[in-house]
């Protein structure tokens, strides 16, 4: 029988392709939105940062300046005054006359192109699974007028006293008597808030390479030698000529250790008031020629000597009273390796902030050490004046108001005084700096309520928690917030009584910040001064960083 084949053809599968049902896309979009919308409500939202309260840790609008003769890079506030609703009128041609921060040179500069402010991102407090922690820059509804966001530093915390006394932060959560009661503690910085908040007071990096001109010397160098043995000749580099104990000492004379800032270079800030600050950091790098070199730093403030001795087998630290002569130790230990080597470049830092000594090798701590004083001791230390002495009491505490305050007085502290000695080697100092720490400055409420523009009820009385009569007492709800930019900051130690809503609805208490006004915390900016007048803003994409 004849046999049949049969060929099977291939079978080709195909997808149909319904179209897309309107139904399904508003249905998409709409998902889209009301996701978009829950992240922007309760995780994350972004904000411009528009004034300079915060500088330079986050700036707002401003003009960016560059030494001709330091190659110093600084940020200088809009130069124009704002106008009755607080706007930037348009840039003008006005020359900017400045003075550079590391020279001290004055400088007359074209009109710069205006910068926007930084852009962040704020991540939202969720209670009970993120909440506000203190050094926080923290975004929240201004309670003067809650339709405004403001941006500030959180330093105290719900139930919290809290007074500000030469600069820094003071809290207890026990009822107390006045700033002598021994319930008080120092609110300590974090290594990584502190090196945010370090401000540049002189950098031998920015030295000018030619001090002389016109035949004369015009660049006045704030190191000097206090002994022989040490060449000045170079400006950015020092010499360290013999193994004899040599020192390199601060002129606080010529340049002052304060909370000047360059920022405020402004014809609207440049009359901010500026208080010697005794919060400062101090770092060398040495190059030794030979092994066994040591090296000491003594700082002078707040009525005593503070000393670091790194030595090649061990490091100590000592303070005393001013006009003593036996040392209290504070830290002593052994070391497993000499800190200084022959040939070797090392960055010795040395920090004094809130009544803590750190020392770092090379960006690494090698020491820490804490001392205490309570907010009497502390301005006693810091100004002599005498909380605990009736009649000096009664001379600070009650000729306040429109009276004398010598607490909000700069002339009532005295400058620090540093110092760098070395012994046991010749060497190369390739860099000195000196920073120093920010400084919530006391002051008084002004003549008029900056929100209404009447009468301050509280005109020319001392500024909230800075003097015994103003120490706030926070309730459980409440935060107080202070600027970075201290002098020039409209910040929670100034704040007349707050919005009639904010009062009736939510808090009536001037100056704190309720728990309902928070927003967030602001922890990146991404888009960092962008040059508002370009089509496209272009951001300065090297200064994108964590805000700490």
């Amino acid at each position: 029988m004849p046999s049949s084949t049969t060929t099977a053809q291939p079978v080709q599968l195909t997808h149909a392709k319904p179209k897309p049902l309107a139904k399904e896309t508003v249905g998409s979009l709409a998902i889209a939105f009301v996701l978009a919308f829950f992240f922007r409500g309760f995780v994350l939202e972004g904000f411009m940062i528009p004034t300079g309260s915060m500088a330079p840790t986050l700036m707002g609008a401003h003009e960016r300046v560059t030494g001709p003769t330091s190659g110093y890079t600084w940020q200088v506030g809009p130069w124009d005054f704002l106008d009755a609703g607080g706007s930037l009128p348009a840039p003008t041609q006005t020359d900017l006359r400045l003075t550079d921060p590391m020279t001290g040179a004055p400088l007359t500069v074209p009109s710069t192109p205006r910068l926007s402010g930084d852009r962040i991102f704020v991540l939202k407090y969720l209670p009970g699974l993120y909440d506000p922690a203190r050094w926080d820059s923290v975004v929240f509804r201004y309670p003067g007028d809650p339709r405004n966001n403001y941006i500030k530093r959180l330093v105290a915390l719900p139930g919290e006293h809290v007074a500000l006394v030469d600069g820094d932060v003071f809290t207890t959560t026990q009822a107390t008597s006045g700033w002598t009661d021994a319930s008080w503690a120092i609110a300590r910085k974090p290594e990584r808030v502190q090196r945010e908040l370090w401000q540049d007071v002189f950098d031998t990096r920015f030295a000018p390479e030619d001090p002389v001109r016109d035949g004369r010397r015009w660049f006045a160098r704030p190191f000097t030698a206090e002994t022989p043995g040490l060449s000045l000749d170079a400006e950015r580099t020092y010499r360290v000529e013999t193994a004899e104990p040599t020192t390199l000492a601060w002129d606080e004379g010529a340049r002052p250790i304060t909370d000047y800032y360059a920022y405020n270079q402004t014809p609207a800030t440049r009359g901010a008031a500026i208080f010697p600050v005794s919060d400062i950091a101090s770092l060398m790098a040495i190059e030794p020629d030979s092994d066994g070199m040591s090296a000491v730093v003594r700082l002078t403030a707040r009525n005593h000597v503070f000393r670091a001795q790194i030595s090649p087998d061990s490091l100590r630290i000592q303070m005393r009273p001013l006009g003593e002569t036996e040392w209290q130790n504070l830290a002593s230990e052994q070391l497993s390796s000499p800190v200084l080597r022959a040939g070797r470049t090392t960055a010795l830092e040395f920090w004094h902030a809130d009544q803590a000594i750190w020392l770092f090798a090379n960006g690494d701590q090698i020491a820490r050490v804490e001392y205490e004083m309570s907010p009497a001791e502390r301005l006693r230390a810091a100004t002599g004046i005498d909380l605990a002495d009736d009649v000096q009491r009664d001379s600070v505490e009650q000729n306040t108001g429109r009276g004398v305050n010598r607490i909000a007085n700069p002339a009532s502290y005295s400058l620090a005084q540093l110092a760098w000695s070395f012994m046991g080697s010749t060497a190369t100092i390739h860099r000195a700096r000196v920073q120093r720490d920010v400084h919530y400055q006391p002051g008084h409420f002004g003549a008029t309520d900056a929100d209404t523009g009447k009468p301050h009820p509280r005109a020319g009385e001392p500024s909230l928690a800075t003097h015994p009569t103003t120490t706030l007492e926070l309730t459980g709800e409440q935060y107080f917030m202070c600027g970075d930019n201290s002098p020039a900051s409209a910040d929670g130690r100034l704040w007349a009584a707050p919005h009639p809503w904010i009062a009736d609805q939510v808090d009536p208490t001037p100056g704190v910040v309720n728990k309902e006004l928070l927003v967030g915390k602001a922890f990146v900016v991404y888009f960092p001064a962008p040059h508002p007048t370009r089509f496209i803003p272009i951001p300065d994409a090297g200064r994108v960083r964590f805000i700490w």
